[in-house]
Protein backbone atom coordinates (compact mmCIF):
# COMPACT_ATOMS: atom_id res chain seq x y z
CA UNK A 1 0.00 0.00 0.00
CA UNK A 2 3.06 2.33 0.80
CA UNK A 3 4.62 3.19 -2.42
CA UNK A 4 8.08 4.43 -0.15
CA UNK A 5 7.89 0.67 1.55
CA UNK A 6 9.05 -0.58 -1.50
CA UNK A 7 12.98 1.37 -1.32
CA UNK A 8 15.89 0.18 0.78
CA UNK A 9 15.36 -2.48 3.19
CA UNK A 10 16.30 -2.12 6.67
CA UNK A 11 19.77 -2.84 8.03
CA UNK A 12 20.04 -5.71 10.81
CA UNK A 13 23.29 -4.90 12.11
CA UNK A 14 24.76 -1.56 12.94
CA UNK A 15 23.87 2.10 11.30
CA UNK A 16 25.12 3.61 8.10
CA UNK A 17 26.14 6.79 7.72
CA UNK A 18 23.81 9.17 6.11
CA UNK A 19 25.35 10.99 3.53
CA UNK A 20 24.08 14.45 2.48
CA UNK A 21 22.09 14.40 -0.58
CA UNK A 22 23.60 16.30 -3.78
CA UNK A 23 27.22 16.97 -4.68
CA UNK A 24 28.34 14.51 -2.16
CA UNK A 25 25.85 11.92 -2.19
CA UNK A 26 26.63 8.61 -2.59
CA UNK A 27 24.93 5.34 -3.02
CA UNK A 28 25.26 2.82 -0.27
CA UNK A 29 24.04 -0.63 0.56
CA UNK A 30 23.37 -2.86 3.36
CA UNK A 31 25.55 -5.14 4.19
CA UNK A 32 23.19 -8.26 3.83
CA UNK A 33 22.30 -7.23 -0.10
CA UNK A 34 23.56 -8.98 -3.37
CA UNK A 35 25.46 -6.46 -4.89
CA UNK A 36 23.23 -6.86 -8.03
CA UNK A 37 20.62 -5.79 -5.99
CA UNK A 38 19.23 -2.22 -6.91
CA UNK A 39 18.80 0.23 -4.00
CA UNK A 40 16.70 3.52 -4.26
CA UNK A 41 17.53 6.76 -2.85
CA UNK A 42 13.74 8.46 -3.29
CA UNK A 43 12.22 6.00 -0.92
CA UNK A 44 14.03 4.26 1.93
CA UNK A 45 13.59 1.89 5.24
CA UNK A 46 16.18 2.17 7.93
CA UNK A 47 15.83 -0.02 11.54
CA UNK A 48 16.21 2.59 14.57
CA UNK A 49 18.92 1.64 16.48
CA UNK A 50 21.09 3.03 18.80
CA UNK A 51 24.99 2.31 17.46
CA UNK A 52 26.46 5.53 16.74
CA UNK A 53 27.16 6.97 13.72
CA UNK A 54 30.74 7.10 12.41
CA UNK A 55 32.55 10.46 13.05
CA UNK A 56 33.35 12.28 9.58
CA UNK A 57 36.78 12.88 9.46
CA UNK A 58 35.87 16.42 8.47
CA UNK A 59 33.19 18.67 9.13
CA UNK A 60 30.75 19.76 5.53
CA UNK A 61 30.39 22.56 4.87
CA UNK A 62 26.69 23.09 4.03
CA UNK A 63 25.47 26.62 2.05
CA UNK A 64 22.98 27.15 4.38
CA UNK A 65 24.66 30.67 5.52
CA UNK A 66 20.95 32.50 3.89
CA UNK A 67 18.91 30.56 6.05
CA UNK A 68 20.64 30.96 9.41
CA UNK A 69 19.68 33.34 12.00
CA UNK A 70 21.83 33.83 14.98
CA UNK A 71 22.83 30.39 14.38
CA UNK A 72 19.97 28.43 14.14
CA UNK A 73 19.41 27.23 10.93
CA UNK A 74 15.28 27.02 10.88
CA UNK A 75 12.60 27.64 13.89
CA UNK A 76 13.19 29.18 17.09
CA UNK A 77 14.71 28.47 20.27
CA UNK A 78 12.15 27.22 22.21
CA UNK A 79 11.40 24.09 20.22
CA UNK A 80 10.99 20.78 22.18
CA UNK A 81 13.31 18.97 23.92
CA UNK A 82 13.07 15.41 25.51
CA UNK A 83 12.41 15.38 29.20
CA UNK A 84 15.26 14.86 31.68
CA UNK A 85 14.95 10.75 32.55
CA UNK A 86 13.21 9.86 29.43
CA UNK A 87 14.15 7.46 27.21
CA UNK A 88 13.84 5.35 24.34
CA UNK A 89 12.16 1.70 24.62
CA UNK A 90 15.48 -0.29 23.79
CA UNK A 91 13.01 -2.88 22.03
CA UNK A 92 11.43 0.08 20.14
CA UNK A 93 14.78 1.12 18.82
CA UNK A 94 15.92 -2.52 17.59
CA UNK A 95 13.06 -4.13 16.19
CA UNK A 96 11.75 -0.86 14.74
CA UNK A 97 11.71 0.15 11.24
CA UNK A 98 11.47 3.69 10.11
CA UNK A 99 8.87 4.57 7.05
CA UNK A 100 8.87 7.95 5.49
CA UNK A 101 5.05 9.22 4.07
CA UNK A 102 6.88 12.44 3.33
CA UNK A 103 10.68 11.91 1.94
CA UNK A 104 10.73 15.39 2.65
CA UNK A 105 11.44 14.32 5.97
CA UNK A 106 14.59 11.72 5.25
CA UNK A 107 15.88 14.66 3.08
CA UNK A 108 16.05 16.50 6.22
CA UNK A 109 17.44 13.98 8.30
CA UNK A 110 20.68 13.54 6.22
CA UNK A 111 20.98 16.77 5.89
CA UNK A 112 21.35 16.97 9.53
CA UNK A 113 23.12 13.84 10.72
CA UNK A 114 25.81 15.07 7.85
CA UNK A 115 26.10 18.81 8.55
CA UNK A 116 25.98 18.94 12.73
CA UNK A 117 28.32 16.47 14.77
CA UNK A 118 26.02 16.80 17.28
CA UNK A 119 23.89 13.97 15.50
CA UNK A 120 25.78 10.72 16.65
CA UNK A 121 22.78 8.29 16.66
CA UNK A 122 19.44 7.32 15.40
CA UNK A 123 17.83 8.78 18.77
CA UNK A 124 19.14 11.97 17.92
CA UNK A 125 17.29 12.38 14.74
CA UNK A 126 14.19 10.83 16.18
CA UNK A 127 14.51 13.34 18.88
CA UNK A 128 15.10 16.09 15.88
CA UNK A 129 12.25 14.67 13.85
CA UNK A 130 9.28 15.34 17.02
CA UNK A 131 10.92 18.33 17.97
CA UNK A 132 10.73 20.15 14.49
CA UNK A 133 7.57 18.62 13.41
CA UNK A 134 8.94 16.05 10.73
CA UNK A 135 6.17 13.36 9.77
CA UNK A 136 7.95 9.71 10.05
CA UNK A 137 6.45 5.94 10.83
CA UNK A 138 7.61 3.17 13.17
CA UNK A 139 6.28 0.42 12.31
CA UNK A 140 7.13 -3.02 14.08
CA UNK A 141 7.64 -6.44 11.99
CA UNK A 142 4.90 -8.86 13.17
CA UNK A 143 7.78 -11.32 14.44
CA UNK A 144 8.30 -8.91 17.10
CA UNK A 145 4.93 -7.65 18.26
CA UNK A 146 4.80 -10.29 21.07
CA UNK A 147 7.87 -7.93 22.79
CA UNK A 148 5.65 -4.64 23.11
CA UNK A 149 1.84 -6.62 24.32
CA UNK A 150 0.85 -5.55 27.79
CA UNK A 151 -2.11 -5.83 29.84
CA UNK A 152 -4.94 -2.79 28.96
CA UNK A 153 -5.51 -0.61 31.55
CA UNK A 154 -8.51 -1.39 32.94
CA UNK A 155 -9.82 2.34 33.05
CA UNK A 156 -9.55 2.08 29.24
CA UNK A 157 -10.78 -0.94 28.19
CA UNK A 158 -14.10 -0.42 27.34
CA UNK A 159 -13.03 3.14 25.79
CA UNK A 160 -10.65 1.30 23.99
CA UNK A 161 -13.45 -1.42 22.57
CA UNK A 162 -15.53 1.01 21.72
CA UNK A 163 -13.13 3.42 19.44
CA UNK A 164 -12.02 0.00 17.86
CA UNK A 165 -15.62 -1.06 16.96
CA UNK A 166 -15.83 -1.46 12.70
CA UNK A 167 -17.90 1.53 12.11
CA UNK A 168 -17.79 3.27 15.08
CA UNK A 169 -18.42 7.26 14.57
CA UNK A 170 -17.19 9.86 16.23
CA UNK A 171 -19.78 12.94 17.33
CA UNK A 172 -19.08 15.70 15.54
CA UNK A 173 -18.39 19.64 17.01
CA UNK A 174 -20.65 21.98 16.62
CA UNK A 175 -20.74 25.63 16.58
CA UNK A 176 -23.92 26.42 17.69
CA UNK A 177 -24.04 28.16 20.89
CA UNK A 178 -21.26 30.03 20.93
CA UNK A 179 -17.19 30.22 20.61
CA UNK A 180 -17.30 29.71 24.93
CA UNK A 181 -19.56 26.62 24.16
CA UNK A 182 -17.58 25.53 21.36
CA UNK A 183 -13.90 25.72 23.28
CA UNK A 184 -15.45 23.72 26.23
CA UNK A 185 -16.97 20.84 23.60
CA UNK A 186 -13.56 21.14 21.79
CA UNK A 187 -11.35 20.70 24.69
CA UNK A 188 -13.53 17.95 26.12
CA UNK A 189 -13.37 15.92 22.86
CA UNK A 190 -9.56 16.60 22.68
CA UNK A 191 -8.50 14.95 26.01
CA UNK A 192 -10.90 12.24 25.03
CA UNK A 193 -9.05 11.76 21.73
CA UNK A 194 -5.80 12.00 23.72
CA UNK A 195 -6.09 9.52 26.15
CA UNK A 196 -6.77 6.71 24.08
CA UNK A 197 -3.64 4.59 23.67
CA UNK A 198 -3.13 5.06 19.51
CA UNK A 199 -3.16 8.85 20.56
CA UNK A 200 0.72 8.21 20.78
CA UNK A 201 1.00 8.02 16.95
CA UNK A 202 -0.15 12.12 16.57
CA UNK A 203 3.88 12.19 17.86
CA UNK A 204 4.73 11.50 14.52
CA UNK A 205 2.68 12.63 12.18
CA UNK A 206 4.11 16.16 12.29
CA UNK A 207 3.26 19.70 11.45
CA UNK A 208 0.57 21.61 13.24
CA UNK A 209 -1.22 17.93 14.28
CA UNK A 210 1.73 16.70 16.79
CA UNK A 211 2.38 20.63 18.12
CA UNK A 212 -1.64 20.60 19.08
CA UNK A 213 -0.97 17.53 21.00
CA UNK A 214 1.95 18.13 22.89
CA UNK A 215 0.45 21.56 23.69
CA UNK A 216 -2.13 19.87 24.94
CA UNK A 217 -1.08 16.65 26.73
CA UNK A 218 2.51 17.64 27.62
CA UNK A 219 4.98 14.96 27.26
CA UNK A 220 2.95 12.26 28.56
CA UNK A 221 2.46 11.50 24.50
CA UNK A 222 5.78 11.25 23.76
CA UNK A 223 6.90 8.99 26.54
CA UNK A 224 4.12 6.56 25.25
CA UNK A 225 5.43 7.17 22.11
CA UNK A 226 8.91 5.98 22.91
CA UNK A 227 7.72 3.46 24.44
CA UNK A 228 6.81 1.61 21.91
CA UNK A 229 3.29 0.44 19.84
CA UNK A 230 -0.01 0.49 21.67
CA UNK A 231 -2.65 -2.30 22.48
CA UNK A 232 -4.31 -0.71 19.21
CA UNK A 233 -1.76 -3.07 17.28
CA UNK A 234 -0.46 -5.06 19.86
CA UNK A 235 -3.64 -6.01 21.47
CA UNK A 236 -6.60 -5.11 19.00
CA UNK A 237 -4.55 -5.71 16.01
CA UNK A 238 -6.02 -2.37 14.38
CA UNK A 239 -3.89 0.42 13.15
CA UNK A 240 -2.36 0.38 9.81
CA UNK A 241 -0.49 -2.28 8.43
CA UNK A 242 1.97 -2.53 5.57
CA UNK A 243 4.42 -5.09 4.02
CA UNK A 244 7.79 -4.76 2.78
CA UNK A 245 9.14 -7.12 0.29
CA UNK A 246 12.94 -6.96 1.97
CA UNK A 247 11.31 -8.02 4.93
CA UNK A 248 9.13 -10.52 3.67
CA UNK A 249 6.65 -9.80 6.86
CA UNK A 250 4.14 -7.46 7.38
CA UNK A 251 4.92 -4.16 9.73
CA UNK A 252 2.24 -2.84 11.89
CA UNK A 253 1.99 0.83 13.32
CA UNK A 254 -0.71 2.55 15.69
CA UNK A 255 -3.04 5.44 13.45
CA UNK A 256 -5.69 7.64 14.35
CA UNK A 257 -8.48 7.58 11.85
CA UNK A 258 -9.52 10.67 9.40
CA UNK A 259 -12.16 11.52 12.36
CA UNK A 260 -9.74 11.84 14.91
CA UNK A 261 -7.59 13.67 13.06
CA UNK A 262 -10.22 16.43 12.09
CA UNK A 263 -11.42 16.93 15.46
CA UNK A 264 -7.74 17.08 17.19
CA UNK A 265 -7.77 20.14 14.65
CA UNK A 266 -11.22 21.56 15.86
CA UNK A 267 -13.10 20.67 12.63
CA UNK A 268 -17.02 21.98 12.48
CA UNK A 269 -18.54 20.34 9.18
CA UNK A 270 -21.23 22.52 8.15
CA UNK A 271 -22.56 21.29 5.06
CA UNK A 272 -20.07 21.96 2.33
CA UNK A 273 -16.09 21.87 2.11
CA UNK A 274 -16.33 26.17 1.64
CA UNK A 275 -18.53 27.01 4.47
CA UNK A 276 -16.58 24.28 6.76
CA UNK A 277 -14.25 25.88 9.26
CA UNK A 278 -11.20 24.60 11.61
CA UNK A 279 -10.09 25.92 14.69
CA UNK A 280 -6.57 24.82 13.69
CA UNK A 281 -5.62 24.38 9.96
CA UNK A 282 -4.57 21.12 9.03
CA UNK A 283 -1.15 20.34 7.36
CA UNK A 284 -2.97 19.70 3.95
CA UNK A 285 -5.14 23.28 4.51
CA UNK A 286 -1.30 24.94 4.71
CA UNK A 287 0.43 23.31 2.11
CA UNK A 288 -2.07 24.24 -0.23
CA UNK A 289 -2.67 28.06 0.54
CA UNK A 290 1.29 28.52 2.16
CA UNK A 291 3.50 30.17 -0.27
CA UNK A 292 6.04 29.71 1.58
CA UNK A 293 6.13 26.13 1.81
CA UNK A 294 5.66 25.84 -2.14
CA UNK A 295 8.81 23.91 -4.01
CA UNK A 296 8.56 26.38 -6.61
CA UNK A 297 8.10 29.23 -4.70
CA UNK A 298 10.80 32.15 -5.00
CA UNK A 299 12.55 33.36 -1.73
CA UNK A 300 11.27 36.14 -0.81
CA UNK A 301 13.69 39.01 -0.75
CA UNK A 302 14.06 39.12 3.82
CA UNK A 303 15.24 35.57 3.64
CA UNK A 304 18.04 35.96 1.45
Amino acid sequence: MWSYAQGLPGLCHGFMIWMFLGARARSFRPTHLEQSQPVSQASLILPILSSALPTPKRRITCHVRRLRVHGIITGSSNTWHAPMGVTWSPAFLEEGVILFPDNRTQIRLRFWAACDLFFTNMRHLLELAIRRGMKFIIAIPFEALPRFHQQEKPSLADLTKRTYDTGFQETPLTYSKGGSAFMDQYLGKLADILRRPHARAVISMGGPTSWIARFYSGDRLVEEFMSGPSSQVTTHHRGHVTTSTFLNMPVFHDQLSHQEIKLIHGYIPLGSPSEDRWAFPMSEILEEYSSHWRVRSPIPAYQT
